[in-house]
């Protein structure tokens, strides 16, 4: 049951990643790295399906990639299968909101 999960993780991480480059529309690796200030690298293991951004790096990702409402949605939803929470969008707005996290 393990590997499954281990399985599913990581095709998810490769959908996220695929899913970055291609909203890259013309944007260079190294331009879209600069702009959400990480190294190349970081960015290129993110697209490969290596690494899972942090919060703070997906939020940047969807800052300067502005991907439609349903590529976002999508992105969303393997964002937070990997990572077992809200994306970082959604926490901001609950943590902002008296009352929620009581």
């Amino acid at each position: 049951m393990a590997k499954k999960n281990y399985v599913n993780e990581l095709e998810s991480k490769q959908a996220l990643g695929k899913m970055i480059a291609q909203c890259r529309c013309g944007m260079s690796q190294r331009q879209l790295a600069k702009a959400i200030d990480i190294p190349p690298s970081n960015l290129t293991y993110i697209e490969n399906g290596v690494n899972v951004p942090s919060p703070d790096v997906y939020a940047k990702i969807i800052k300067v990639l502005a991907p439609t409402i349903e590529k976002h949605r999508e992105m969303d939803k393997l964002y937070s299968a990997i990572r077992n929470t809200p994306p970082p969008d959604v926490c901001e707005i609950i943590l902002s909101h008296e009352g929620l996290c009581d």
